[in-house]
């Protein structure tokens, strides 16, 4: 339940951030990795839409954190705080790269079960 939660918000994310007219893009990508001598499974989330400034790539998971207009951008302030909420529930880790109006990567690092 929990990772569905974690899907939904990233694509409602990227879906709300689009840029105006651009038709919305959003690829997942998974793949296997070794970070810090542990076995990963990396998750990707990209997406076309206005794009984050890099200097906010890590107050974005702070709760209550707005970076645009609440006139433009609904919503609670709380999906991305929820997000890394459940992947650090999970062991894991999650980051965010862009750039203003290139669009966003989320990058989620889940460590393999090995039982």
């Amino acid at each position: 339940m929990l990772i569905h939660q974690l899907f939904y918000n990233l694509i409602l994310n990227s879906l709300k951030f689009a840029k105006a007219g651009v038709p919305s893009r959003i690829s997942i990508s998974a793949s296997a990795i070794v970070y810090k001598d542990i076995d990963y499974m990396q998750l990707r989330v990209a997406d076309n839409g206005i794009g984050i400034k890099p200097e906010y790539t890590d107050s974005i998971f702070t709760s209550f954190t707005r970076l645009n207009s609440a006139d433009l951008y609904e919503g609670s302030d709380l999906g991305l705080a929820l997000c890394k909420k459940i992947v650090e529930r999970h062991n894991g880790e999650i980051t965010a790269k862009g750039e203003l109006g290139e669009g966003a990567v989320f990058t989620i690092l889940f460590p393999y079960n090995k039982s």
